[in-house]
C-alpha cells in the first residue's frame, strides 16, 4: 500500500471517530477507551513491522489492518450500548460493511483489498480457518498478536482499579475469588478458553492470559516478555492454591514456544 492511501485512511478514520463523540460522558469514555485502543495497536504494528524489516507497502498494509481492524465498534457501542458481540453484532462484520460503505480501499489491488477484508474478519474469531491464502493468514496472524497486546494494557487497569469499564468479557462479572475449574484446566492443558464459559472475574483472566497460546510472531513473545503484562495480571489475581502452576505454565511456554509466522 503507498503511504498516501494510508494517509487518507488514517485523516478519514480520525474524522468518523470523532462523529461519535457526544454531551454523554458514559458514551465519550468508551468512543475514546476505542479509539484509543486502535492507534496504540497502529503503534504497536509499526514497531513489529519495523523489528520485522518489512518494505514500505507491508508496513502500510499492516498499519491500515490495524486502524480498520475495530471500526465496527464506534456504531456497535452508539446503537447498543455495549461492546458484547453476542448481545449486540459481530463489530467485525460491521467493520467490513463500513470499509466497503466508505470505500476505503479505492486505488487498491483487488488482492490487497481482501487481505486488509479477511485480516478485519477474522481478527475477533475463535481462530483463523486453516485452508486460507498465506498472505491473509500473515496479516491476520499478526493482527490478532497486535489488537492482543494492546488489549491486555486495557484490561489491567481494569483489574487494578476494580472497575466495571465497558470492556467486552470483564463488564458485570461477578468480582468475587471464585475460580472455574474447568477454565483453569483448560488453561493448564493449553487449550483454547471460550468466551462462554466465562462466569467471575479469575475465569476473564485466565481467558485472557490463555492468548499466550495464540501468538504467531517472535515480536510478540519478546513484546510480552517486556511489558510485563502477564504477571501483572497474575498480580491482580487471589493467591489461589493453584497460582504458582498457572506463572510455572505461563513462564515455560514463553521460554520454549517456537515462532509460528514469519513475514
Amino acid at each position: 500500500m503507498e503511504k498516501t492511501i494510508l494517509n487518507r485512511i488514517c485523516k478519514w478514520f480520525e474524522n468518523y471517530a470523532k462523529t461519535f463523540y457526544t454531551d454523554d460522558n458514559e458514551i465519550n469514555t468508551n468512543i475514546s477507551l476505542k479509539e484509543n485502543h486502535t492507534y496504540r495497536v497502529c503503534d504497536i504494528t509499526r514497531k513489529a513491522t519495523n523489528y520485522m524489516g518489512l518494505d514500505k507497502n507491508k508496513k502500510n498494509t499492516a498499519v491500515a489492518i490495524s486502524l480498520l481492524h475495530d471500526i465496527g465498534r464506534f456504531e456497535q457501542f452508539a446503537k447498543f450500548k455495549t461492546f458484547k458481540d453476542p448481545i449486540s453484532i459481530d463489530h467485525a462484520e460491521l467493520g467490513i460493511e463500513i470499509i466497503e460503505k466508505n470505500k476505503l480501499l479505492e486505488g487498491i489491488d483487488s488482492i490487497q483489498q481482501k487481505i486488509i477484508l479477511k485480516s478485519v474478519e477474522y481478527h475477533n474469531k475463535i481462530k483463523i480457518p486453516e485452508n486460507i491464502d498465506d498472505d491473509i493468514k500473515k496479516y491476520a496472524m499478526l493482527l490478532r498478536d497486535m489488537d492482543k497486546l494492546d488489549i491486555y494494557n486495557v484490561v489491567i487497569d481494569v483489574y487494578r482499579n476494580h472497575s466495571n469499564s465497558e470492556v467486552a468479557v470483564e463488564k458485570d462479572l461477578d468480582r468475587s475469588e471464585k475460580l472455574n475449574k474447568d477454565i483453569l484446566n483448560a488453561f493448564l492443558n493449553q487449550e483454547s478458553i471460550s468466551y462462554e464459559g466465562i462466569r467471575n472475574i479469575n475465569d476473564a483472566k485466565l481467558l485472557r492470559l490463555s492468548w499466550i497460546y495464540d501468538f504467531n510472531y517472535e515480536y510478540s513473545i519478546k513484546y510480552l516478555k517486556e511489558s510485563k503484562y502477564l504477571n501483572n495480571i497474575l498480580d491482580t489475581m487471589p493467591e489461589f492454591d493453584e497460582i504458582e502452576k498457572i506463572r510455572k505454565t505461563i513462564d515455560d511456554y514463553l521460554n520454549t514456544s517456537k515462532v509460528r509466522m514469519e513475514f
